[in-house]
């Protein structure tokens, strides 16, 4: 038998991947299927997931994962999960001005800082409600594996989509220590990490690790004469595991995060001026693009009109300040294990930004829009688990969950746009030269109560039976305020001055508010959530299975300026898929087919009144249905060649939809295309869902000597177009593209230092991270693009 630093030696060398090529490889074994296999160095190793929440090898899961490796992530010098969603087949995540979005098979939450997400994220088993926070979760970690499809029954209701797993690095008994330098000249990107681990008594260890990245900006804002995003951030975590017998283990994690970035929101604007159908500037009401055009009083300047880097938008920053703390503790008795989970989590984030992409003035002479949008969420939970065999042909897990949260949304909207009709409203206290803003906050309380079970029958050889329930009660207590008053030029709440009562109901009624609270403050949300799948070993390396799920995200309470609520949203899950090796386990292959059925989807409305207020309403407004085909390959040629291709082919639709927000010509056209502010996309594709997206990649080695060799992984990504915004709007859109992605290192066989250069998007394609409409200005959109071609080079020590 090999040492266990042998095996995790052939693992890594493997380079196995899963369906995201480009940072696929295999996760170091627990389970090895023989003693024989592992002394291969042509083989392919278990790859260990926790898809349900305990380590089992991926061929035993009937659920379609894709998994990444901490080492993967190092080595192409990933930091977060953008990175990681933009070489992802069937995976999106796109970054928006109040909340980030999070797509599997074609499916997300909106844009609406009521909305939980429909991608849970999971690091340790512990839940990340908000989507800002995940931005700290890619780090110093074993493993990432995104769980396609709902995962209610051992992940929760906020995952009808699918899930994203984090598994952090453990302390070892063992002294180690790992460092990393990154820098990049082309757009001043940095990263420095380091970690050490090791006892600090026979039966008590820690890891400490730390990493500060940075980068300087891909796009040049000519406003500033500067460069965007420039970005500063922080985050640093300790782990303490005591293991004062073989029946006890305790786990202690302690993460805390910190980003000061500027220059996040440096959109790009097209359509100013704008083509037919869309009428002149000059006759745009309230338009920032006639102010700058200098039809309109205040402007006079020369857009840019293209998507090539380069941003008119006049400021945007972003800051994060969270903490999280978890602690696991695992008894193991004669007929099973009890894990408890304690957690307390608690981030504050402002985003600031100016909903305008052009350096439009309006009112007082302040830029056309500034937005300012904070929040504050504080979350407590508790997790029990027990599992074991009740006999040999009957495994168990029952568990029962509770969570606390306290969250707090605040934002600041401006309406300074001319000729100033809200400061109108107000006369004759305001008039229309006084800069008007409207202030919304939501205040919610959230209590989620859960138990689960799971069992598995082995009736005969090879055959499992797989039954699983969760039920889940979801408790919300809300309310909201919507206030208008007088602002200024950043859009900050300390400083915005409210008038008397009688005024600030006519600005309140201007900007498209309401100051009711919501109809019904005090709500609860029950959910029974089966599923059922069977497994067969078709040979002892090939396993069939099919599954069916189903799964609930709990309704709740629109951050907007009406006291809109929302119900649940359902989904039906139907999948089957085939897993395994052959020719010896040089090869490793996934492929599965799946049908998603959802009702109820949460989705938002955005009009623009006639004053140039942006007026959203939240509904259960839309069906849908997803189905395809994902498939993966990792071919171990030799020693010193893998092969590995990855695809996603998804078919998502609305089913039905009759509600959707117009189009931005259809808005200017009218009937039939759009008929009171709204149109059917009914059979039209739901966003960020391209039809297929895939990659293929290498790591090929060449050995210099007997001591040292170069390592060398391309990897070419391809996506078709997809949509970035329900309304189905053609000037929304993102185009087919393919990416080009080469790391080359060299350094000793034994891995203790390497020096790489990585070059990625070296095809330079423009990525649409994000992409919206300007109402007050028809014909006028936006995109925020991913990063731009960069060179970096990498050195990495360890220990």
């Amino acid at each position: 038998m090999v040492s266990k630093a042998s095996v995790t030696a052939i693992l890594l060398s493997s380079a196995v991947l899963m369906p995201c090529a480009a940072f696929a490889q295999a996760a170091p074994a627990i389970q090895e299927t023989s003693p024989q296999d592992t002394q291969r160095n042509s083989a392919i190793g278990d790859i260990v997931v926790t898809a349900q929440r305990r380590e089992q090898r991926l061929q035993d899961v009937p659920v379609s994962v894709n998994v990444t490796t901490g080492e993967t992530l190092a080595k192409t010098g990933t930091t977060d999960l953008v990175g990681l969603s933009i070489r992802s087949p069937g995976f999106n995540l796109g970054v928006g001005p109040q909340s980030n979005l999070i797509n599997i098979r074609g499916v997300g939450s909106g844009l609406n800082a009521g909305f939980e997400q429909s991608v849970g994220t999971f690091v340790d088993g512990v839940y990340r409600p908000r989507s800002r926070m995940i931005t700290a979760g890619l780090f110093d970690v074993e493993r990432v594996e995104i769980l396609n499809g709902p995962q209610t029954t051992f992940f929760g209701n906020n995952t009808v989509a699918g899930a994203i797993n984090i598994t952090s690095k453990k302390p070892s008994n063992i002294f180690g220590y790992e460092a990393q330098a990154l820098y990049s000249p082309s757009d001043g990107e940095y990263v420095a990490m380091g970690a050490v681990t090791g006892p600090i008594s026979d039966t008590l260890s820690a890891r400490v690790a730390a990493r500060a990245s940075g980068m300087d900006g891909y796009i040049y804002n000519s406003v500033f004469d500067n460069h965007g995003p420039h970005m500063r951030d922080f985050v640093t975590r300790g782990s303490l595991r005591w293991e004062p017998t073989d029946k006890f283990q305790s786990n202690l994690r302690v993460e805390y995060a910190r980003n000061r970035d500027t220059g996040t929101f440096n959109v790009e604007a097209t359509g100013c001026p704008a083509d037919a159908p869309f009428p002149a500037p000059s006759a745009r009401p309230n338009g920032p693009c006639a102010v700058y055009l200098g039809t309109l009083p205040g402007g006079g300047g020369n857009p840019d009109n293209s998507y090539n880097f380069v941003s008119q938008e006049p400021g945007s920053d972003f800051r994060l300040d969270a903490v999280e703390a978890a602690w696991t503790n695992a008894f193991t008795f004669d007929w099973g294990t009890l894990t408890s989970i304690t957690s307390y989590s608690h981030q504050r984030s402002r985003s600031f930004l100016n909903a305008t992409p052009l350096p439009s003035t309006g009112v007082a002479g302040f830029y056309y829009s500034p937005f300012t949008q904070a929040e504050t969420y504080g979350m407590f939970a508790q997790e029990l688990r027990l599992e074991g065999e009740a006999t040999d042909w009957l495994d168990y897990m029952v568990g029962a969950y509770y969570s606390h949260g306290d969250l707090t949304s605040r934002s600041v909207s401006s309406l300074y746009n001319l000729p100033g009709a809200a400061g109108a409203a107000g006369a004759p206290v305001t008039n229309a030269s006084t800069p008007i803003e409207s202030n919304r906050n939501l205040f919610q309380k959230d209590q989620t109560r859960s138990v689960f079970g799971q069992m598995t029958v082995r009736p005969a050889t090879g055959l499992r039976l797989n039954l699983g329930v969760r039920y889940t009660s979801v408790k919300k207590d809300a309310s909201r305020t919507f206030r208008a008053g007088i602002g200024n030029a950043n859009a900050v709440f300390e400083d915005l001055i409210f008038v008397d009562p009688a005024t600030e109901a006519k600005l309140v009624t201007a900007a498209g508010g309401n100051t009711a609270n919501f109809s019904d403050p005090h709500t609860t949300y029950n959910k029974l959530m089966p599923s059922a799948s069977l497994q067969y070993d078709i040979i002892p390396t090939i396993t069939a299975y099919g599954s069916y799920t189903e799964g609930f995200k709990a309704g709740g309470y629109s951050d907007s300026n009406t006291p809109n609520q929302f119900d649940s949203e359902f989904v039906d899950s139907y999948e089957i898929g085939l897993k395994g090796s052959l020719f010896d386990r040089r090869l490793f292959f996934t492929l599965d087919a799946f049908y998603l059925d959802y009702k109820g989807l949460q989705q938002a409305l955005t009009i623009i009144g006639p004053t140039g207020a942006s007026i959203t309403t939240v509904g259960n407004a839309a069906a849908s249905r997803s189905k395809g085909i994902e498939f993966t390959g990792s071919l171990k040629a030799s020693d010193f060649l893998t092969f590995n291709v990855a695809g996603a082919y998804i078919d998502s639709k609305f089913k039905s939809y009759v509600n959707a927000g117009c189009t931005v010509a259809g808005a200017i056209l009218g009937a039939p295309y759009c008929v009171a502010n709204a149109q059917d996309v009914s059979g039209r594709p739901t966003p960020f869902a391209p039809k297929f997206s895939g990659s293929v990649s290498a790591t090929v080695t060449i050995p210099t000597s007997a001591d040292y060799a170069i390592k060398v992984d391309p990897n070419v990504f391809h996506s078709t177009g997809y949509y970035m915004t329900p309304t189905i709007d053609p000037l929304l859109q993102q185009g087919h593209y393919t990416t080009f992605d080469l790391r080359v290192g060299f350094g000793p066989t034994n891995g203790k230092w390497e020096f790489a250069v990585i070059g990625k998007n070296l095809s330079d394609e423009y990525i649409k991270s994000t992409g919206s409409s300007v109402g007050t200005s028809p014909g006028l959109v936006y995109a925020l693009p991913q990063r731009a071609r960069s060179v970096a080079f990498q050195f990495t020590i360890r220990h």
